[in-house]
C-alpha cells in the first residue's frame, strides 16, 4: 500500500496512489470469495421514502454554507435524490450515484422534478450498474471550481 505519511498533509498524487491500492486489493479480495447473489433491488419498494421532501433534510443548510455556485458536487449512495436535489440548488452540478436500480429510477424522477421547478439542469445521473471509476485529480477534472465529495448513506452501502 501507498504510503500517504500524514495523511491531512499528503500530496494529491500519495492519496491517489493509497485509494488505487484500497481499490485494487478490494477488487482482488472480491474474486476470490463466492458470494451468495444480491437480493432483489430491496430498496425499490421503498424508493417513495427517501425521495426529496419525504423527511427532513438536516444537511441541506450545511451543505448549502459549504457550497459554492462553481462547485461539482458526487453524491454516492444518492437514493432518491433527497439531498442531491436541495445541493443543486447552490452548485454548478451534482452528479448522483446509487447502487439500487429502483432507487436510481426514482432518482432521475426527482431530477426532472427539479428542472421543472428551478429551473436548474444540473444533476446528473450516473447509471447504477456500477460505481464510477477512481480517477487521478488531473484526469478529467475539467473545469473551474472546487470538487465536493458527499457520501449519503454510505455506510450503508459499504
Amino acid at each position: 500500500m501507498a504510503d500517504t505519511g500524514n495523511a491531512l498533509r499528503a500530496p494529491p498524487d500519495a492519496l491517489y496512489a493509497a485509494w488505487r491500492d484500497l481499490f485494487d486489493a478490494s477488487a482482488e479480495q472480491r474474486s476470490r470469495l463466492t458470494l451468495e447473489p444480491e437480493p432483489d433491488d430491496r430498496w425499490c419498494a421503498r424508493a417513495e421514502d427517501y425521495a426529496p421532501g419525504a423527511f427532513a433534510n438536516e444537511a441541506g443548510a450545511v451543505l448549502a454554507e459549504l457550497a459554492s455556485p462553481d462547485d461539482v458536487w458526487l453524491d454516492i449512495g444518492a437514493g432518491a435524490g433527497r439531498v442531491a436535489v436541495d445541493l443543486a440548488l447552490h452548485v454548478r452540478e451534482v452528479r448522483a450515484v446509487d447502487p439500487s436500480a429502483g432507487m436510481t429510477k426514482r432518482l432521475r424522477r426527482s431530477a426532472a422534478e427539479s428542472v421543472a421547478e428551478s429551473g436548474r439542469d444540473n444533476i446528473t445521473v450516473l447509471p447504477p450498474m456500477g460505481w464510477p471509476p477512481v480517477q487521478a485529480p488531473d484526469e478529467g477534472a475539467g473545469g473551474p471550481g472546487r470538487r465536493g465529495a458527499l457520501g449519503s448513506r454510505c455506510l450503508l452501502h459499504a
